[in-house]
């Protein structure tokens, strides 16, 4: 009889390795959550994911036209 492989355990060890992984990257100091991008911005001395950057710090210029 042919035995199926336990998936869950197949899932659980893929679970592991993937926070594993994410473990080694820089954590941004807005969102604390891996920075998994190609770059972050270092803004001092604080590291900022693009989109905690873009969310956070980005400003329109009409709205500061008197």
């Amino acid at each position: 009889m042919f035995e199926l492989p336990d998936y869950t355990e197949l899932h659980d060890r893929y679970e592991r390795q993937q926070q594993a992984e994410l473990a080694r990257y820089p954590k941004c100091s807005c969102c604390e959550e891996p920075i998994t991008d190609e770059h972050f911005y270092l803004i001092e001395g604080k590291k900022i994911c693009p989109a905690c950057l873009e969310n956070n710090y980005r400003e329109l210029t009409d709205d500061y036209i008197e």
